[in-house]
């Protein structure tokens, strides 16, 4: 795991996580590796999940992910989030 990776996860344990990455952190070691998400689609979630968390607030979910605000553009490009057309968390 690199130092961006590294930053990503340990930035993520002090928020609220989606109810189904939740549900990944519980499954038990019987699991059938198809009960798993790709690494892809849990980063696209958990982004999307952050611009939700700040109401769409670029600076402040980069700054969450440890990231450039240019890397996660390039991250919502990537995986085709619009930042407009994420629902605020009340």
């Amino acid at each position: 795991m690199n130092t961006r990776e590294t930053k990503f996860y340990s930035s993520a344990a002090q928020y609220r996580l989606p109810a189904y990455l939740d549900y990944l952190i519980n499954l038990n070691h019987h699991a059938a590796p198809d009960d798993f998400p790709s690494l892809e689609n849990l980063k696209r979630e958990y982004i999307r999940y952050l611009l939700q968390f700040t109401s769409r607030n670029l600076n402040e979910t980069a700054r969450i992910l440890s990231i450039s605000r240019g890397t996660l553009i390039r991250n919502l490009k990537r995986f085709h989030l619009d930042p407009r057309h994420s629902p605020k968390i009340p």
